[in-house]
Formats: C-alpha cells, structure tokens, sequence
C-alpha cells in the first residue's frame, strides 16, 4: 500500500479530493490518514496551512473551548488593566487639580485677610480723628485717607469654573464658600460707608457758622454709625477667614464678639482676644503682628 497513491485507495469519484479542507470533509480519521499518504507520497497541491487545518479538526471540541476560554480570560483582563490604568490616571489628575487649588485659595484667602485687617486698623485711626479733630474731617477725604475695601475673588473662580472645587473636602468646601459669599454682602456695606466719608468733604475748617457745623457733626455722627457697621462686618469676615484657614471657631461666636467691640478698636488687640480664645488659624498676620504706626 505504500507504493500506491490516495487516489488508488478510494473510489474513482472521489478521487479529485486533493486539499486538506476536502478531506475534512470526508472524516477527521481519513484526514489523519491523508497527511501520512501525501508526507510519503509528496503529494501535490498540499500546503503547510491545510496540514494545520487538518490537525486543528482533529483536536477534540473541549480542547477548542478550552482555547477559547483562555483566551476570552486574557482579553478580559486586557481591558480591566486598560480600565484600572485611565482610572488611576483620572484620579492622578484630580488630586493634582485639588492640590493646586487648595494653594491657590489658601494664597487668596490669606491677601483677603492682610486686606480686611489693615482697612480695619485704618477704620479705626479715622473713627479717632474725626472725633478728636472734627474740623479736619475735609482735609482727611482730600488727603484719600479712607479707601474701599478690595478683595479678590481670582483663586475661587478659577476653582469652581475648573470644577476642582468637587475635589476638594465637604467641610473645606462649605467653609471657603461661606468666606466668598459674605464678600458680595461686605462689598455693599463699604460702598454706603464711603458714600458718607465723600460727603465730609464739603465741611471745610472755615465753615465755622453755628448751622454749619451743626450739619458736619451731624455728617460726622452719621458716617461713624457707618464705620462701625463697617467694622463690625470686616471683623466678622476676619474670622471667617480664620476659619476657612483652620481655626477652630463658629460664625456666631464671631458674630457676637465683634458686636460688643469699639469702632476703634486695633485689630492687633482683637487677635489678641482671640488668641486666648483659641480661635486664631496657624497661619499668623503680618498685620497684626506689626506694631500700629503712631496716630
């Protein structure tokens, strides 16, 4: 039989089967036998690819699924890795994106406060010269001695337009928030005040008739009951700025301390106050930390 080809061993009809695909046709054993005959017989027309086509058919079905498990498995865990790598990267990104904001409002916060405690020692210097000097009250709005209150708001946009303020900690979040919507209240508050310090200047020191300076004392009264509106709102939003920065106090208690201190009150001795009190951030004050200049 070795001496035959495969085309004397099946009938004549059958006889045109030469690929490894026809064969397969025929049985799985007959391919096997196939590939034995044509390797002798260097049968034409016999490719590499159609011998592996044969042997995969003969592989059992449990042998091809088990193929196809595995190969399912490493896929899978492909795309879990993939998965697992895009979400590390995100969660990189958003600490990074929280990192840089959180400096960025604690930069802001800390200027904001420097800003609302120097108008406040500022405040207080006036609030004593008008009364002890009321007949310079016009050379003081000439010489610009009262300015409005500027505080930015830079820091705390670019946080919430960038949407890092999602990243950053609830109570961290709530407390800066409460800082920056108190600065639209704080604004109103100084523009009325200085409304009334512009109009001290129309009582010059020569006015010196009785209804004349009947109506600048009464300027006077009038703008020092809003001076010391004005200090107590830059003194309650002093305190939560302490608190934004990490003291550890609560709004009204600000609140009702600032209620019962003079308009000319220093702010170094309400850090002192607050000091013994506990309620001071470990950020310190230049301002206060710095001697008032002599009045």
């Amino acid at each position: 039989m070795i001496g035959r080809r495969y085309s004397d061993l099946i009938p004549k009809h059958k006889a045109r089967v030469r690929t490894a695909a026809e064969t397969v046709l025929i049985s799985p054993h007959l391919a096997h036998r196939y590939l034995e005959i044509a390797a002798m017989n260097e049968a034409p027309g016999f490719r590499a690819d159609d011998a592996a086509k044969v042997e995969r058919a003969r592989q059992p079905w449990n042998a091809l699924l088990g193929r196809g498990l595995f190969e399912a498995v490493i896929v899978a865990v492909g795309v879990f890795l993939a998965l697992a790598v895009d979400e590390w990267r995100e969660r990189s990104g958003e600490r990074q994106l929280a990192a840089e904001a959180r400096a960025a409002l604690k930069s802001e916060l800390l200027a904001n406060r420097e800003a609302l405690l120097m108008r406040i020692r500022r405040t207080a210097r006036l609030y004593e010269q008008t009364a002890a000097r009321p007949d310079q009250v016009a050379q003081l709005v000439s010489e610009r001695r009262n300015r409005p209150l500027q505080l930015n708001d830079a820091a705390w946009t670019m946080t919430i337009e960038t949407g890092a303020i999602r990243w950053l900690e609830p109570d961290e979040r709530a407390k800066v928030a409460d800082v920056y919507a108190a600065h639209e209240r704080m604004r109103d508050i100084v523009l009325e005040e200085m409304v009334r310090w512009t109009e001290l200047a129309a009582f010059p020191a020569t006015s010196t008739s009785t209804e004349a300076v009947e109506s600048r004392d009464r300027a006077i009264r009038l703008w020092q009951a809003y001076a010391l509106r004005t200090q107590m709102a830059e003194c309650v939003s002093a305190g939560r700025h302490e608190r934004a920065l990490g003291a550890n106090v609560t709004i009204p208690q600000v609140t009702d301390f600032c209620a019962t201190r003079p308009a000319e009150e220093d702010p170094a001795s309400i850090y002192r106050e607050w000091k013994k009190l506990g309620w001071l951030s470990p950020e310190p004050s230049q301002v206060v930390a710095e001697p008032p200049a002599a009045r």
